[in-house]
C-alpha cells in the first residue's frame, strides 16, 4: 500500500455523517459505536450498501464517543467495476471480517469490491461516482 494513502477512518465516518449524508441521502444501519465496520447505504436504506472498516478495535475503540483508532480507511462496495482513479487503491483480496456476513449485507465475499482512499477529496469521488 501507498504510504500516502493514510487517511483515518475516524474522519471518513465525520464525512459521511457529515457533508455526504444529505447529498447522496445516506442512510447509517449503525450506532457509531460499532467497532469493527459500519455500514451504510445511498439513496436511502435499500440503497447501495457500503461500508467504512474499522478493523479490529474493540480494546482501542472508545465506545462512549465512538472515536476510533483506524489510521486508514477501507470502503467495501457492493461488487463493482470500480474505475482507476487518484486517490484511491483498489484492494486485490476481499475484506472477510464477521461483521460483513450480518443479515442484511450485501457485502459480504464474494459480492465485494474495495479500496483504501487516501483522503477526504477520494472518498467524496468515490461515494459520488458510487451513487451514480
Amino acid at each position: 500500500m501507498k504510504a500516502s494513502l493514510k487517511y483515518p477512518a475516524q474522519e471518513a465516518l465525520a464525512v459521511v455523517d457529515g457533508a455526504l449524508r444529505l447529498e447522496l441521502g445516506i442512510h447509517r444501519f449503525d450506532g457509531k459505536e460499532r467497532t469493527k465496520a459500519q455500514f451504510f447505504a445511498v439513496g436511502g436504506a435499500r440503497g447501495k450498501q457500503f461500508a467504512i472498516v474499522l478493523g479490529n478495535t474493540n480494546t482501542n475503540t472508545n465506545t462512549a464517543t465512538g472515536e476510533h483508532p483506524a489510521k486508514q480507511t477501507r470502503v467495501l462496495l457492493e461488487k463493482c467495476a470500480l474505475p482507476d482513479a487518484p486517490g484511491w487503491e483498489i484492494c486485490d483480496a476481499p475484506y472477510k471480517g464477521s461483521s460483513v456476513n450480518r443479515a442484511f449485507s450485501k457485502l459480504a465475499s464474494p459480492n465485494q469490491t474495495s479500496c483504501i482512499v487516501a483522503d477526504e477529496t477520494a472518498l467524496k469521488a468515490l461515494l459520488r461516482w458510487y451513487a451514480g
